[in-house]
């Protein structure tokens, strides 16, 4: 079936809820199933390669396949367990696309050959769940997998597998189309809940991040995306969004793709941990204008390329070190910060393939970072180096053509903008060094008092604040970037102006209508007031309550009763839904406060039997008419009898819903087309 509008406003509607991430997917498969865009298919694991977007962009780590693979076998397969997680996404009917996801898969196999399965290019789906598992099952129907007979007798779940397959849930490629993002939160949440779980480290967070910003997210909703899947790192995820923002490149944030590709170069999947995930975050190397990108990025790819490990957590550099290199070796970290800033640039530029390229940069970081924290031994190599510059011509030799038995290359197997600092300019580095500066905000230094000074540019050499002073001459400083610009804070004090001399005279007593109109509207009350207290005593009525109203104590002939207004006089805001009682002289009447109840009555109570004229839908009870009378000078809201009272008959008038209804019979109707 077509992805119908309904359709799409009930998926948009699911994934914006606040419902748990599982149970959101569960909503998601029936209403894909229900409409008819999703469906359940028996198949082997020949038909299958990983989705792109799986693991954030990082698709699959061979070395965690092979594991995930034996521990699988050794635990012993469980298709009901492999069914749970097993949902996969057709290829793309556009074979454009379906190239790239084809050519994405011969990308991330090459850089495990004769260990991930190879990609035949008959394959129809792309898996998001059970991806590790599909993998390895599809490398032993290849061959790829020593001792994989004595898994494989007939009838065994493995050889069940690998001859007829077990149950998918596959869903349609328009889902991809329309959501672009779906792959990512299937991917997240069936990686977090399967069988053999292994859980997301910080680079594959990293990838989740990037491919969701690339999808046009905030960095906060990209953060939220990649937690729903409970990463490993969930409890630092922002660091890690941090991280990915500031250093990674900018927009397309090519220094993640990097780290991915390297991460998966020399075993497991490893975590870095929150110490050092946030030491390499948010270490100050005091730089002036530099917050050293590159640096922060090769240590993180010596780190998951170390192989000092503890219990899968890289424990290479401290923060010791760093503290070292800042004290120590600031003059070789600024040289290292633009070698690495050159490397990547001659790298991206070297007739490579992506995985080669990706290879030789960061075979240099290792070196780079090594060298700085004197921790050469601790390396994958047998070699160290003696400066900045044989590592570069080291680097140069490479580019060249990379050897692959280099000691260093990949052993067979066994989370408001993105920052480009690879390009940006030392004012650019310093206003992200100091995010409370922007150029027109107010600030106050403990040198100069209580007096507030504006920054009116931040360049690249220094920043320049103006104070103005009442009635004298602005001065500005300059502050060198190098200087502790933190020392300047901002204020929520304003800059105290003279103001012109038109812009506030004519708001002066004397020029302002608006006071001579509330002195007239005071008059007004009182002329009001003044008429009405003088004017004859009227009887034959009485107040009853409760409700509070009013009746007749005598009969009256028709015209005889009249009762005038009288309240609080304001100006008509015009706003809508105010309600005005009346007018007088064009202001706005309004009734002094209703007494429900008489037994209420306070010394306070203003009484007007204008007011209690009750409104009726009867109209043959109705019998006092709203009219105008004139008194003093003034036309005066006023109810008449309009038709002769009885004794003891209540006061009514029209309620607006009779007139109106009253109204509609009197129009004239319109005749009917013959």
């Amino acid at each position: 079936m077509a992805l119908t509008p309904a359709v799409i406003a009930e998926a948009d509607r699911i994934m914006a809820s606040d419902a748990a991430v599982n149970l959101k997917v569960l909503e998601l498969n029936d209403l894909w199933l229900s409409n008819g865009l999703a469906s359940k298919q028996v198949h082997g694991p020949e038909r299958f390669c990983t989705h792109p977007q799986n693991r954030g962009g990082a698709m699959m780590n061979s070395f965690d396949m092979v594991t995930k693979g034996e521990t699988m076998m050794s635990q012993g397969l469980r298709i009901d367990l492999l069914e749970t997680s097993a949902v996969a996404f057709c290829m793309s009917s556009n074979a454009v696309k379906r190239d790239k996801q084809l050519a994405a898969n011969r990308k991330c196999c090459s850089q495990a050959k004769g260990v991930m399965p190879e990609v035949v290019g008959d394959e129809l789906f792309l898996t998001v769940g059970s991806s590790h598992s599909t993998c390895y099952l599809k490398s032993m129907k290849q061959g790829l997998v020593k001792n994989a007979s004595s898994f494989m007798k007939k009838g065994q779940p493995v050889e069940r597998c690998l001859s007829q397959g077990w149950t998918w849930l596959i869903l349609a490629d328009t889902l991809e189309d329309q959501f672009p993002s779906l792959p990512l939160l299937y991917s997240s949440v069936l990686n977090s809940n399967n069988s053999v779980c292994v859980a997301s480290t910080e680079i594959e967070c990293l990838a989740t991040i990037s491919n969701c910003l690339k999808l046009g997210k905030t960095v906060a909703e990209a953060t939220a995306a990649t937690m729903q899947g409970e990463p490993a790192c969930k409890e630092y995820l922002e660091t890690v969004a941090f991280f990915a923002q500031k250093y990674t490149g900018g927009d397309e944030m090519p220094l993640v793709d990097f780290l991915v590709s390297f991460s998966k170069l020399y075993g497991q999947s490893i975590r870095l941990g929150q110490e050092f995930t946030q030491l390499i975050t948010y270490f100050d190397f005091k730089l002036e204008a530099n917050l050293a990108p590159c640096f922060r990025v090769a240590c993180m790819a010596a780190q998951v390329a170390s192989p000092k490990v503890q219990d899968q957590f890289a424990k290479l550099l401290v923060k010791a070190d760093l503290d070292r290199i800042k004290s120590k070796s600031k003059p070789e970290l600024l040289e290292a910060e633009r070698l690495l800033k050159d490397a990547w640039v001659a790298t991206q530029n070297a007739p490579l393939k992506d995985g080669e390229r990706y290879t030789v940069f960061g075979r240099c970081c290792v070196r780079t970072v090594l060298y700085l924290s004197q921790k050469q031994k601790f390396g994958r190599e047998n070699k160290e180096w003696n400066s900045l510059e044989e590592i570069n011509q080291a680097l140069a030799t490479e580019l060249l053509g990379p050897k692959g038995t280099s000691s260093s290359a990949a052993p067979t197997a066994s989370p408001s903008k993105v920052a480009n600092l690879l390009e940006a300019s030392p004012s650019t580095v310093a206003m992200m060094q100091h995010p409370h500066l922007e150029v027109g905000g107010l600030y106050q230094h403990s040198d100069y008092g209580s007096q507030v000074f504006q920054l009116l540019e931040l360049n690249d050499t220094s920043a320049k604040f103006e104070h103005r002073p009442l009635m004298q001459d602005a001065w500005t400083v300059a502050i060198a970037l190098s200087d502790d610009l933190k020392q300047w804070k901002k204020t929520k004090k304003a800059i105290v102006q003279v103001v012109d001399q038109a812009a506030w005279s004519k708001y002066l007593v004397e020029n302002n209508s608006a006071a001579g109109e509330a002195i007239d509207m005071q008059r007004m009350q009182i002329l009001l007031y003044d008429t009405f207290v003088n004017l004859p005593e009227v009887d034959g009525f009485s107040f009853v309550s409760p409700p509070t109203g009013l009746c007749a104590t005598i009969n009256i002939p028709k015209g005889k009763l009249k009762l005038i207004a009288y309240g609080d006089l304001k100006r008509d805001d015009g706003k809508p839904g105010h309600k005005v009682s009346g007018y007088v002289s064009g202001y706005a009447l309004s009734p002094p406060k209703a007494v429900g109840d008489m037994d209420n009555v306070t010394a306070t109570s203003v009484l007007v039997p204008f007011w209690y004229v009750k409104p009726s839908m009867d109209a043959e009870a109705v019998n006092m008419q709203l009219t105008n009378a004139k008194h003093g000078g003034l036309a005066i809201p006023c109810y008449t009898n309009s038709r002769s009272i009885r004794k003891g008959e209540l006061l009514l008038h029209a309620a607006e819903a009779l007139l109106a209804k009253e109204a509609s019979k009197a129009a004239p109707k319109k005749r009917k087309a013959s």
